[in-house]
């Protein structure tokens, strides 16, 4: 080898991080996939780390994949996420994405309580109460409801059911 040649090594450069899902948004229950990539890095990458909310602890260490899946996501999984690509030189920060997470659709959950009414043989068409948790929220004498958020990322359970003494 000539003395006067040099071997070219390098950090990972131009790392980046992206989510599997639409706008970074998931909904409740959805898997969810990250991805760290890096433009360049002589040597290869031998670790890639990720990690939420400016935490200095990884939250996965990986070694042979770029990849790394949160399943069945949950409000929790809410977050600032980043990652790292390493090698023997140094390592590479990726930019900063927020994964938002949303309730899972309250049609079906809504559908989910009406079939379990009508299996108990009650007349829809009668008043009902809709509630969150415990609390009434609607009261009406109609099956259908439209529920708007109430706060964003609001991902409450709705129940609807039957209302024997109700005024409107």
């Amino acid at each position: 080898m000539d003395p006067n040649s040099s071997i070219l090594v390098d950090k990972p450069e131009g790392t980046t991080i992206s989510l599997s899902v639409a706008q970074n948004t998931a909904v409740q229950g959805d898997n969810v996939t990250l991805t760290c990539q890096v433009s360049a890095a002589i040597p290869p990458v031998s670790e890639y780390r990720f990690y939420v909310n400016d935490s200095n602890t990884p939250l996965k260490t990986l070694k042979s994949t770029n990849r790394f899946t949160i399943y069945v996501v949950q409000r929790v999984h809410y977050g600032r996420y980043k990652c790292e690509a390493w090698n023997v030189v140094g390592e590479g920060q990726s930019n900063v994405v927020i994964l938002n997470i949303n309730g899972k659709s309250l049609s079906r959950e809504i559908q989910a309580q009406l079939i379990s009414l009508s299996h108990l043989h009650i007349n829809m068409d009668n008043a009902v109460v809709w509630t969150d948790h415990t609390e009434p929220i609607i009261f009406m004498n109609s099956s259908m409801v439209t529920v708007r958020k109430k706060v964003q990322h609001d991902c409450i359970v709705y129940h609807c059911k039957p209302c024997v003494h109700c005024t409107f």
